[in-house]
């Protein structure tokens, strides 16, 4: 094959690999429920109440995610969107799976000195990556991938310490999630503060909201988000409003 025959021009867009994190409840499910024909891996047995098609594998375990995809991938079918919901509740079943294949009886992945069984679970968050990108580009399936969010302490040599939201995984499973995703969005509530005083010479402020969300698409000190797309800062948790970003930053 000559370089010429090798070299692709232009712009050839692939289905979105996208996160969405954030707190207990305020409606990411529902967010990826709105993505183009979408089929949930219904890890933590929480669908039922929104009208969606879902494989149940809350009682299932990491192979049998994995023969999911697999079943996506080698049958006929018009799903255009995989969603996993949710990524952190895999995570507990990859980490049995490193438990149960260990080579001696052990009870928990915290067992595995050094910490090397997080590093074990990288292999199968690899061939869970490996499944997903082969939905993405055999079959034209966008990846959605719910997660919770938690708060963890930065220690910063140039900055104070300080508290940030991020992926409730471990932070090996993160980071590789994180190189994996076109982008990360952290769904919250939209607040904003209103001085209501002051104390001792410091102004006072008060936070306030109206029950807006909203979804950050790019990493502030106090959340992680990222995009490899030109979206805006902030969007309305809305998935209309993300398709439409995402279609004029394609452009």
């Amino acid at each position: 094959m000559t370089l010429e025959n090798m070299i692709k021009k232009g712009k050839h867009p692939l289905p979105f690999r996208a996160v969405i994190y954030g707190s207990d409840g305020i409606g990411k499910s529902s967010w990826a429920a709105q993505a183009p024909r979408p089929i949930f891996l219904d890890i933590e047995g929480g669908v039922g109440e929104i009208d969606v098609d879902s494989i149940p594998l809350n009682d299932g375990s990491f192979e049998d995610v994995i023969d999911s995809i697999r079943s996506l991938l080698n049958e006929d079918h018009d799903y255009k969107t995989l969603v996993i919901d949710s990524i952190d509740w895999l995570e507990t079943k990859i980490w049995k799976k490193v438990v149960d294949n260990y080579e001696k009886p052990i009870s928990s992945i915290e067992d595995i000195g050094y910490a090397k069984g997080y590093t074990f679970a990288l292999d199968h968050f690899a061939k869970l990556i490996t499944g997903m990108d082969k939905l993405r580009k055999d079959k034209g399936m966008n990846i959605i991938l719910i997660a919770h969010g938690t708060i963890t302490r930065v220690e910063d040599p140039m900055f104070d310490a300080y508290d940030k939201w991020c992926l409730k995984l471990h932070k090996k499973a993160r980071a590789k999630i994180q190189e994996w995703a076109d982008c990360i969005m952290f769904a919250a509530y939209e607040t904003i503060t209103r001085k209501v005083g002051d104390s001792f010479g410091q102004d006072k402020y008060k936070a306030i909201g109206d029950g807006s969300r909203i979804l950050h698409t790019s990493e502030r000190p106090f959340f992680e988000a990222k995009s490899r797309y030109s979206l805006p800062e902030t969007l309305p948790l809305e998935f209309e409003a993300f398709q439409q970003s995402l279609n004029e930053a394609r452009k």
